[in-house]
Order: C-alpha cells, then sequence, then structure tokens
C-alpha cells in the first residue's frame, strides 16, 4: 500500500495541472491562423470580358500556386488563400471546355506564364480586387 505524498509534491502537481487546465482552456495549446484574404476580379483582353479561360496565382512567399476557372461573365475567385504577394497569369480554356473557340487569339502569349506576366498583387486580410487587363 502506498502512502501520502509529501505535501510539497501535492502542490506542484496541483500547480501543473491548473497550469495544464489553462492553457487548453484559453487554446495556447493551439496553432495561431495564418491570414487569409479573397482575391477576385474581371478578366479583359483589349478591353473587352473573356471567358472560356483560367486563372492561375502564384504565391512568391510560400511558391504554391492554384488556378481557378473564369465564369462566362469573365469574373475569377480565389477564396481563403494566405496574404502575400501573387503574380498572376491567364491560361486559355481547354479545347473540349471552350464554348467560344478560338481563345487563344484573346490571350496574348506573354500573359500565360506567372514569370513573364506583369500582373502582381498583394493580397491582405479581407476582400481584394484585381481585374486582369490583358493588351495585345
Amino acid at each position: 500500500m502506498m502512502g501520502k505524498l509529501p505535501q510539497s509534491i501535492t502542490k506542484l502537481l496541483t500547480m501543473v495541472s491548473l497550469c495544464v487546465a489553462l492553457a487548453i482552456a484559453s487554446g495556447c495549446t493551439q496553432e495561431a491562423a495564418e491570414p487569409v484574404g479573397t482575391l477576385s476580379g474581371v478578366v479583359y483582353s483589349d478591353d473587352k470580358p473573356v471567358a472560356d479561360c483560367r486563372v492561375k496565382i502564384f504565391n512568391k512567399q510560400t511558391l504554391k500556386s492554384a488556378m481557378m476557372i473564369v465564369g462566362e461573365d469573365a469574373k475569377y475567385e480565389f477564396k481563403d488563400i494566405l496574404v502575400g504577394e501573387y503574380a498572376m497569369a491567364v491560361v486559355p480554356a481547354p479545347w473540349y471546355e471552350a464554348t467560344e473557340p478560338p481563345a487563344d487569339n484573346r490571350i496574348p502569349k506573354k500573359y500565360r506564364d506567372v514569370k513573364k506576366s506583369d500582373f502582381l498583387t498583394t493580397v491582405v486580410e479581407g476582400e481584394n480586387e484585381f481585374d486582369l487587363e490583358m493588351k495585345k
């Protein structure tokens, strides 16, 4: 049979238990969520809206990319993306999805690559709008 623990050890265990409980209750054990924003806009070529394409974004800090289908209204929207600086490109839709051939003629080649395109934007927390205006 075990005897009683010394009073100093009992106090120490009580304090440690209390600290752990407070840390859990206050959320200190959870990682802080990284700040995110929404990026949206309209795709234009020579001042005319362009549907049947994709918008590609490339985060310069994380080196990750994402692609979004542009709607028939030429609008795009990326939700809950990390804040930071993004390079962007416009890519033609695959031929089997295009409703308005030829999409390639409306998207100059320089805008198809995030490394060559001059589309750069900074996403901050909340709503961010950036129209992509291509010129031939």
